[in-house]
């Protein structure tokens, strides 16, 4: 339940954001939302609760039945094209996902695969094959 007031803020802080709800010298409120997070979820930051690449450990193989099953969870929560939609295809420049449009990807990944992507990985999240590297990600530590 909190989870999805969370959600509900964040689409409400870009509704806001979007309609110039509220006068120039009023604060933005915050939802308990961190300005940080709001800058990573607009795409301006990747925010610093997300992790730095590692460099020392090689990146995992994505297995390529659950990058197509990732892929037709952003054709379908993006409405995208599916011919745009690649591995290396990014998610707002490519692909026009705008903050809604991630937190809806989110939502339909969470409920597909039935794991729960932290905040934390949503910065990661800049083309489908990140999508992907996450889902595989939260798929290995649900059995533990």
């Amino acid at each position: 339940m909190v989870r999805w007031r969370g959600l509900l803020a964040i689409v409400a802080l870009g509704a806001a954001a979007a309609t110039g709800a509220r006068a120039a010298d009023e604060p933005a409120p915050s939802w308990g939302v961190s300005s940080d997070m709001r800058s990573v979820l607009r795409g301006e930051g990747e925010g610093p609760t997300a992790p730095a690449p590692s460099t020392s450990a090689p990146r995992v193989p994505l297995d390529p039945g659950l990058l197509e099953r990732v892929r037709a969870v952003v054709i379908e929560r993006l409405a995208a094209d599916p011919a745009r939609v690649t591995p290396e295809a990014r998610l707002a420049e490519d692909l026009g996902a705008d903050t809604l449009g991630r937190v809806d990807l989110i939502v339909g990944l969470e409920e597909v695969f039935g794991v729960r992507i932290p905040e934390a990985a949503w910065a990661q999240m800049a083309t489908v094959a990140d999508v992907a590297a996450v889902v595989q990600a939260q798929l290995g530590t649900a059995g533990r």
